[in-house]
């Protein structure tokens, strides 16, 4: 299998775009994993800590949240780097895999910190 040629400014764009659809998917994974079980009335998230699902959730949180910054921190630079490139002959690739990246560290934070803030373990 040949390898992508990294130096093209295109294949970076390319490449930026991909990244930044899978740093998507980790947000909503990551939404779904830290917004789960949000009860309003209380203002809190229950989880049970001792079995099930619930025993692996802080770590799936905080784990979801690093990976979304190193697959957005990739997306960016690549994308940043192919910007206004003369030879690169897809710009409109550039410029969305710097702005979905861009939008997923902020959003990936904001979960993270809901999440910190409002969860709380079922005690039995």
């Amino acid at each position: 299998m040949k390898l992508p040629n990294f130096r093209s400014f295109t294949t970076q764009a390319r490449t930026s775009v991909l990244l930044a659809l899978m740093a998507v998917a980790t947000v909503a994974a990551l939404g779904f994993c830290a917004v789960r079980g949000y009860d309003r009335q209380n203002n809190v998230i229950n989880f049970n800590s001792n079995e099930g699902y619930g025993q692996y959730r802080p770590i799936m949180v905080l784990a979801l949240t690093a990976l979304t910054f190193v697959i957005s921190m990739g997306a960016g630079a690549l994308g940043f780097n192919s910007l206004g490139q003369k030879r690169n002959e897809k710009p409109g690739l550039s410029w969305i895999g710097l702005a979905l990246s861009a939008l997923c560290v902020p959003v990936a934070l904001t979960l993270y910190f809901f999440w910190k803030a409002f969860s709380e373990s079922i005690v039995r």
